[in-house]
């Protein structure tokens, strides 16, 4: 019963995802905009959406593939899904992304977080990225693993929680700042995925 279950759930995924659905919106707080609309709680979300938040602002975002996302205040953030790799891109335009993988996934799920400096690839883990200037951007693996690449610097990250928040500028470097996400963001993240 339980393949006939998984083997249903991943064939409403795949149609989801044929369709361009890919998530939905679990909350939204202050002013977040999808093409210049409002988004609303219970919105589906498309592959190629950009989420826009502003001042004060966040969404908490849940995607088909057990991925849960909230993007920081004055974000920009563009959600794709590539069905064939079976990678969902999240590329921070402008502020930031906390994002959380299901580590025992139904998928070996991969997701790769896209800033103007860097690129992370990520499976299975907990990461803040957010982008603090055009030459900064910061990079917090709350826990678990992320290989990051900036340039032809390769490093790979690992961490049980907060240890090892980087600087990824002209090279990858400690932080220097405390990045804009708490534990409680985290933990409802991980609810998301729970359900």
């Amino acid at each position: 019963m339980k393949h006939v279950l998984i083997a249903a759930s991943l064939i409403l995924i795949a149609a989801a995802a044929a369709a361009g659905e890919i998530g939905t919106v679990v909350l939204v707080k202050g002013t977040v905009t999808r093409a210049g609309a409002p988004v609303s709680p219970k919105a589906r979300v498309s592959s190629g959406d950009t989420l826009v938040s502003s001042a004060g602002s966040f969404v908490r975002v849940k995607l088909d593939t057990q991925i849960a996302l909230q993007t920081g205040e004055n974000s920009e953030l563009k959600i794709s899904y590539d069905q064939k790799k079976d990678r969902t891109t999240l590329d921070v335009v402008r502020g930031g992304v906390l994002s959380r993988v299901q580590p025992r996934a139904v998928f070996h799920e991969r997701l790769h977080i896209k800033t103007p400096q860097a690129t992370m690839g990520v499976r299975g883990t907990t990461l803040y990225a957010g982008i603090a200037s055009a030459e900064k951007t910061f990079l917090c693996v709350c826990e678990g693993t992320v290989a990051t690449r900036y340039g032809n610097e390769e490093r790979t990250f690992r961490t049980k929680r907060h240890e090892s928040p980087v600087d990824i500028s002209t090279s990858i470097s400690s932080a220097e700042k405390v990045l804009p996400h708490d534990d409680g963001q985290i933990d409802e993240l991980a609810k998301l995925l729970a359900n």
